[in-house]
Parts: C-alpha cells; sequence; structure tokens
C-alpha cells in the first residue's frame, strides 16, 4: 500500500512522514533511486526509476543511456507527472538486443528513467553519458 498525502497538485506526490519508510525506494518516480553520469546498476528484477542530473551540456546537448543486458526496457522522462506511454523523451524496448536511448538534455536539468523488469533480465548496469 502507498501512503501519500492529500494535496492540491496532482502531478506531485508526497509520502506521509509516517509511511515513507515503507516506500521502497525506486519503486516510483518520485521516489526514485540517484543515478550519475558512468556506471550505475539496475536490479533487473523489479520495476525501477532512477533520476539523473545532467551536468554537461548548458546550452543543450545530447544524453546517452546504454545497458550491456539483452531484453530490457528503457523510458526516459523530464518530469514525474506525465510517466507512461505518453510522454518519454526516449524509449527503447531491447528484446533480442541492447538497450541505447538518446534524448536532448540541458545540465541542471532532472531526468527520471525508467527500467521496466518485464523480461526479468535480472541484474544488469547501464551506463550514461
Amino acid at each position: 500500500d502507498l501512503c501519500v498525502c492529500p494535496q492540491q497538485d496532482t502531478s506531485a506526490l508526497e509520502y506521509s512522514h509516517l509511511c515513507q519508510e515503507r516506500v521502497k525506494a525506486g519503486s516510483h518516480c518520485q521516489a526514485a533511486l540517484p543515478a550519475t553520469g558512468g556506471n550505475n546498476v539496475a536490479s533487473g528484477v523489479d520495476d525501477e526509476f532512477f533520476a539523473f542530473t545532467a551536468t554537461q551540456y548548458l546550452k543543450g546537448g545530447v544524453c546517452k543511456v546504454a545497458t550491456t543486458k539483452r531484453d530490457t526496457l528503457i523510458a526516459v522522462y523530464g518530469d514525474c507527472s506525465r510517466v507512461g506511454a505518453q510522454d518519454p523523451l526516449a524509449f527503447s524496448n531491447s528484446e533480442g538486443h541492447l538497450a541505447s536511448v538518446e534524448w536532448p538534455c540541458v545540465a541542471g536539468s532532472v531526468y527520471y528513467l525508467f527500467w521496466n523488469a518485464e523480461y526479468l533480465p535480472g541484474k544488469h548496469s547501464f551506463s550514461i553519458s
């Protein structure tokens, strides 16, 4: 069960202080695990969100996420308000091949990476550049 505090802003999600410890890190966009440029690790067993803050490209550039594991599914979002199939900045269903996505990014902006565990790929590393 997910405990949330009622609020006016439907794009924001806040967890009650009474149940924050029950929310598994990475299980929701608002509870994303940290990700950094370079190598990171996803469980590949649970669906997981990661938050990545771009540090390069003050005037804009292209960020990239790639994995060395086949049969993974990744989506990248610019915020948590429209997570799902509607508005990803990038998406790859790598059934049978390696996942790799690119999207326009700007330094200081936070991007949310969603690894779907549909194919149960197991623990795998992914790199962000």
